[in-house]
């Protein structure tokens, strides 16, 4: 659930706007305008991402880690592996800091267990340009 809220929260910072894309102009139906889009970063590199990140690293460490349950691998383990190494890398959300993954060792391990993974680092190597 974690993983899907963040995704909705960024929404704003992805599209430039809040409520969705018109379905007919693929436009942002309410867009946010240019003068707010600094706040929403701030509020998202701040305070939002961060806390959010925090709880996702204390669910490893509820689970005795590695993984988010324990000992086994899952599609969450995955999905955020997508998500985290592109948080890392600056390049998940345009402006989003990778610096909210800082006080998350864990978090970041996870991020490298998966990419060390065979099968994973495999998919990436056949598909070297292909973010998200």
């Amino acid at each position: 659930d974690t993983l899907t809220d963040i995704k909705r929260v960024l929404f704003p910072a992805w599209h430039g706007g809040i409520c969705g894309r018109n379905p007919f102009t693929k436009q942002p139906l309410v867009p946010v305008p240019d003068e707010l889009k600094g706040d929403v970063l701030k509020g998202l590199n701040e305070v939002w991402l961060p806390y959010r990140m925090g709880q996702l690293e204390r669910a490893i460490q509820r689970s005795g880690g590695p993984y988010f349950c324990g000992e086994r691998m899952t599609v969450c383990d995955l999905e955020f592996y997508v998500m985290g190494l592109g948080f890392l890398t600056e390049c998940y959300v345009d402006g989003v800091k990778s610096t909210i993954m800082d006080g998350c060792p864990l978090l970041k391990q996870l991020v490298e267990r998966m990419g060390n993974n065979p099968k994973v680092a495999e998919w990436n190597a056949l598909h070297p340009n292909s973010h998200y």
